[in-house]
């Protein structure tokens, strides 16, 4: 079966689901910088990084 382009493979969708939220974190940090904590940016990135790789 021919893979067809409009599709993503499931490890391709999975990278760019971590990459969008990893760009959401930074965004989260961004807008928030005063409040928001750096050691717990590394921490949710670890996190959701690890969540997404046990899919």
């Amino acid at each position: 079966m021919k893979k067809d382009p409009k599709y993503l493979s499931w490890d391709e969708y999975k990278k760019r689901l971590v990459e969008m939220h990893i760009l959401h974190l930074i965004e989260k940090f961004a807008k928030s910088n005063a409040d928001y904590d750096y050691r717990s940016l590394e921490s949710d990135t670890k996190k959701e990084l690890a969540r997404f790789s046990q899919l």
